[in-house]
């Protein structure tokens, strides 16, 4: 929490990302990297309440429900066919492919501010971690695998299925059904060399 002067947020044209989670985030290093002074009071004035339901709650992510989903992600819900679980788990790795570009922008746009390149080395890599979750699923409402291409010169050294998704879109939505084909092919061989192993051993 802390006060902040609203004209300064205008001057730098900062403000909260509608609809996704985490959305101070990107606000917070965004403000951070363009800030000349930051007074830290030395006592809290509020005491945190962890709901159920909300992102902190870690514990409930398996128990999400229509209701603990918020109304504008509804059309998500109902894409995922009333499967409030992996709704969320979309909406989760979506939000933070949005803030990602969000950054990125940033990075881009303010290339001699010395923030940039620390941002850059040091957190997209979160960013890009928890946006890559987008790939583990079959659909995608929001379309946002389409701007994968916006991964190009960030990702040093990309699987082969996220560099298609960065190359080609829409070839790798194509190809989707034979990747997850690939991918239980993957899991079987690994359990299978995990328990010839076991024997040996």
């Amino acid at each position: 929490m802390g006060l902040i002067d609203f004209k300064f947020l205008q001057k730098i044209h900062l403000k909260f990302i509608d609809k996704v989670i985490h959305e101070d985030h990107p606000f917070g290093m965004i403000l951070f990297a363009n800030v000349n002074y930051i007074y830290i009071l030395p006592r809290a004035f509020y005491i945190h309440r962890l709901r159920a339901g909300s992102t902190c709650d870690r514990q409930g992510v398996q128990n999400v429900t229509k209701k603990s989903m918020p109304t504008y992600t509804l059309h998500i819900l109902d894409a995922f066919k009333g499967d409030a679980v992996s709704a969320r788990a979309y909406y989760r790795a979506a939000s933070w492919f949005i803030m990602f570009l969000e950054i990125k922008n940033f990075i881009e746009s303010n290339p001699t501010n010395p923030m940039s390149k620390l941002t850059k080395e040091q957190f997209l890599g979160l960013f890009i971690s928890e946006s890559s979750m987008l790939l583990r699923f079959d659909i995608d409402p929001l379309n946002l695998i389409d701007k994968f291409g916006a991964f190009k010169g960030y990702i040093n050294r990309p699987n082969s299925v996220m560099k298609l998704a960065i190359k080609n879109p829409k070839l790798y939505k194509k190809m989707l059904p034979l990747i997850r084909i690939y991918e239980k092919f993957t899991q079987i061989e690994r359990r299978f060399r995990k328990f010839i192993k076991s024997k040996k051993s």
